[in-house]
């Protein structure tokens, strides 16, 4: 059994449990075709009735969702969860993350990384965390890469782009129990590097 999601949260960004209340204003950050142009779906903010789907599939019993809030403004820039939650298997996947183009570049992403890695593997007892990407999308690889995940494989022609019909690769990266400790570290150096920046 999962427990109900808690925040999190540093001095930079909290990590909210994500409801229906933060519906209109979720959908006004995620509704940028440039956030899914590298991604395998297409941006399901545009219309009401695919929106309203996104947000019910948040509520699986197997996931945890949260909005990002920027804690000098208090708005919310983004969204993040942890899915296919096996507690019996110890493992999860981080992912199902956006953010807010004015964000990009901020301490947003590796803040919300940092809060659900220490999550996964300090307090739901984790030994294996998965993540993956599409190998269009650059940016988002190198984000992972800069958390040092390992890459395990990449998946050929795993998804079929919802609006090119393309196949996509797709990257998948790790962290284990073991690593958490020095990735934890490395992690605190960089958000620390941001706050006295």
């Amino acid at each position: 059994m999962i427990a109900d999601p808690v925040a999190l949260e540093t001095s930079l960004l909290r990590l909210e449990p994500l409801t229906p209340a933060h519906y209109e204003e979720l959908r006004s950050v995620g509704d940028d075709d440039e956030l899914w142009a590298k991604v395998v779906v297409a941006n399901p903010f545009k219309q009401d009735d695919t929106a309203r789907a996104w947000f019910a599939a948040t509520t699986a019993p197997d996931r945890l969702a949260f909005v990002m809030v920027d804690q000098t403004s208090g708005r919310i820039v983004g969204t993040t969860q942890l899915y296919d939650i096996d507690l019996q298997h110890n493992k999860l996947e981080i992912g199902k993350t956006f953010l807010a183009r004015a964000w990009w570049g901020s301490p947003a992403n590796a803040t919300s990384k940092y809060l659900l890695l220490r999550h996964a593997f300090e307090h739901l007892e984790i030994h294996r965390v998965q993540l993956r990407v599409g190998t269009p999308n650059e940016r988002s690889r190198r984000a992972i890469e800069r958390l040092g995940a390992t890459y395990e494989a990449t998946m050929r022609s795993f998804f079929r782009h919802s609006v090119t019909a393309e196949p996509r690769d797709v990257m998948y990266f790790s962290i284990i129990a073991p690593e958490w400790p020095a990735v934890k570290a490395r992690l605190e150096e960089r958000l620390g590097a941001f706050r006295t920046a």
